[in-house]
């Protein structure tokens, strides 16, 4: 009896879907018998069989708006959001008091990021029972979407009292709390719904990323214990012991578990970013390579898999066969195109490049990256037409993403000698993103005497550390590219980073140990930590590091000084008047987002004082790199450098005179001078800069 299916269903009972399907063989002329066998197939896990037998339900009585609500809850689950907003739509106009029905939009519209619709959802639902507890979950999942946190707590609070049994309510609350940082009533949450529900796979990695979150890593292993009990044959097991061991600080044994959750599932995505945090601070670049093949004998049709192997390439040589094999392997792969595309530009291949945007854009017709790069050829042959097309990805992209289309569009109006236009683009390129460091002043007389009678500077070889820096718009991002592979004396990162904990002492810090001479030890403990950051490079056999600085600051050189006495400075710079327009045209790469120009003008000038302070008078080794020299005597500086950083051979220079080019090989600079063209514009600004480029020995027009 079909009454007898719908009591088992209600119990959950074991032998539901043999009852169901039973009596849909009895009675296969039966809506109902149909509808009661896609209800228990959709409970047993059968989706096909659940979706065949609503169907045949809805065939038999399609004017039934229970049978098209379950369609599309089916449908929501199977994650077809088309079929599950029509279903539920003509399940409503077929019963216009179909609450499910409405409480499945809210969830549709709230995934498709439409709040507003969502609210016009949950305020038909309130007309047809405003009283019913679910409600109180609709318009607390609604108040979360909104980032209204306290009041989606206080909302699903009350579900959760109103519906103490019922998982879907319970985890929604425990999404809340983690989101607003309420992480112990999260676990609270999350563990009634475990309780109902102990065998639940979202439920245990729920709580095991909040558990990580909690930095209580033995707790997460004990829960990763009992869901590789729970599913022994799901390499996600794996995947989540990796991340507790990378959170735990053990990258090698991180490692070791993500390889084994790709070696069963090498599309594993939380294993794959897991591998590639564990190779990152493993910082072992033959060990990544090794990795990323292991993945690639298994499944060689996966774009992001090559996508990180290209990233560890020996050099472009190996660069350039990896691609090869990736297109061999995905040759109708818009990613790969798109890379070998990238290549064939870094090479010099300009009608090869250009093809290869062509054919990334006949598979993926909105790519930014391919459109840009057609967009860049195309400045070069038609600056006019390269301004159209730019306009149009502007149109099409909201900032921060056109910020690259705008960049290039005020070069283009540069080059035709339209600075108005130019600057106007690039000011936009800019716009509410300009946050800038703070402008520390310059050290207090302590630290004047202090340098005065600092010993002298010990011979370059005795330190192992040459930090590299470089203010916005002098393309220091050029040098890092000379010296990423230099010989002996590798990058610390790819990335430029804050002065190692040093600037985490304030000036009246540093004043009292001057006072009780405390100055030397407080140095020794700064060195300390920052030299056990290098040595995992040092015990590969290197001589020393490069240390690439986003920002310079004079006031650590006391307690290099004392601490690191051989530490040097090599320093990137052009007149400070060009270091404004291109920072201003191209942003900064190893610096901060341009604000307005007054300000960003007052924040380079306070950078470069610091810069001086540092060599004159507190006597710190810095080579000053013309990055405009560069450009004509690249050999000669590099020469410069080699024997300023004590290293055994020069670097190539072809990287950095390759990284001064972007897409289509348009300059990534512009000429030395070319801030004269822009007095008009920007000669408030300049005014800032001009006594300390004469300073540095440039000329005052």
């Amino acid at each position: 009896m079909l009454q007898d299916v719908i009591d088992a269903l209600r119990r959950n009972a074991p032998d539901a879907l043999a009852l169901a399907r039973a009596e849909a063989v009895a009675a296969p002329d039966s809506a109902d018998a149909n509808h009661l066998l896609g209800m228990a197939q959709r409970e047993a896990g059968d989706r096909a069989g659940a979706r065949a037998s609503f169907d045949r339900a809805i065939g038999l009585a399609p004017d039934e708006s229970l049978y098209h609500f379950s369609r599309a809850l089916l449908a929501y689950a199977e994650g077809d959001v088309d079929v599950a907003n029509r279903a539920s739509a003509h399940a409503l106009a077929l019963d216009p008091n179909q609450l499910g029905a409405y409480l499945l939009r809210i969830q549709l519209a709230i995934a498709g990021g439409d709040l507003a619709e969502a609210e016009r959802q949950l305020l038909l639902a309130e007309r047809v029972d405003p009283e019913h507890p679910r409600l109180l979950f609709a318009a607390g999942q609604v108040a979360l979407a909104k980032g209204e946190g306290e009041r989606a707590i206080e909302l699903l609070n009350a579900a959760a009292a109103a519906l103490p049994n019922d998982v879907e309510v319970l985890t929604a609350l425990a999404i809340a709390y983690q989101k607003h940082g309420h992480v112990a009533f999260a676990e609270q949450a999350l563990r009634k719904a475990i309780n109902l529900q102990p065998r639940s796979a979202g439920l245990r990695l729920m709580l095991i990323e909040s558990l990580i979150s909690q930095d209580r890593i033995d707790d997460a292993a004990n829960e990763v214990a009992i869901y590789r009990q729970q599913h022994p044959q799901d390499p996600t097991a794996d995947a989540m012991d990796g991340d507790v061991q990378l959170h735990a600080g053990n990258p090698t044994g991180a490692l070791t578990a993500f390889r084994a959750a790709l070696a069963r599932a090498p599309r594993n995505m939380s294993a794959l970013a897991g591998a590639q945090h564990a190779l990152e601070a493993l910082r072992d670049r033959e060990l990544a390579r090794t990795v990323w093949e292991e993945i690639l004998q298994r499944d060689d049709g996966f774009d992001l898999v090559w996508a990180s192997r290209l990233t560890f390439t020996e050099d472009a040589d190996a660069g350039r066969d990896v691609l090869h094999r990736w297109r061999a392997a995905m040759p109708d792969s818009a990613a790969a195109f798109l890379n070998q595309a990238l290549q064939d530009e870094a090479d010099g291949r300009d009608t090869e490049a250009e093809a290869g945007y062509d054919a990334v854009l006949e598979r993926a017709p909105q790519q930014f990256d391919a459109l840009f790069g057609k967009a860049a050829y195309e400045l070069r042959r038609d600056p006019a037409a390269g301004i159209a097309r730019l306009g149009a990805l502007i149109a099409q992209a909201p900032l921060p993403r056109a910020k690259p289309a705008l960049a290039w569009r005020g070069q283009a109006h540069d080059g035709l000698g339209n600075t108005q236009d130019a600057v106007a683009d690039w000011q936009q390129a800019h716009a509410g993103l300009g946050v800038l460091p703070p402008a520390h002043a310059l050290p207090a007389d302590p630290l004047r005497a202090l340098a005065a009678a600092a010993p002298v500077p010990a011979a370059v070889g005795d330190n192992p550390v040459v930090m590299l820096w470089g203010p916005p718009g002098s393309g220091s991002e050029r040098l890092v590219a000379a010296l990423h592979r230099s010989p002996s004396r590798p990058l610390l990162q790819a990335t430029p980073q804050p002065l190692p904990r040093m600037l985490e002492f304030p000036d009246e810090l540093i004043a009292r140990a001057l006072a009780a001479d405390e100055l030397p030890a407080l140095a020794r403990e700064v060195a300390g930590e920052y030299a056990r950051s290098i040595e995992p490079y040092l015990r590969q056999g290197n001589q020393g590091v490069f240390d690439w600085l986003a920002w310079w600051d004079a006031r650590v050189v006391p307690l290099l000084r004392h601490a690191l006495p051989g530490t040097r400075l090599v320093a990137a710079l052009r007149d400070p008047r060009d270091l404004l327009l291109n920072w201003l045209a191209f942003g900064a790469p190893a610096g901060p987002v341009f604000a307005d120009p007054r300000a960003s003008a007052a924040w380079l000038a306070n950078q470069l004082e610091h810069l001086l302070f540092a060599r004159d008078a507190l006597q710190l080794p810095v080579l000053i790199v013309d990055m405009d020299r560069l450009d004509a005597e690249a050999p000669a500086a590099m020469q410069e450098i080699a024997a300023f950083a004590d290293l055994p051979t020069a670097p190539d220079p072809q990287p950095a005179l390759k990284a001064r080019r972007g897409p289509g090989r348009l300059p990534m600079l512009l000429p030395a001078g070319r801030w004269r063209a822009y007095r008009d514009e920007l000669g408030a600004a300049f005014a800032v800069l001009t006594p300390l480029a004469e300073r540095l020995g440039y000329p005052r027009e």
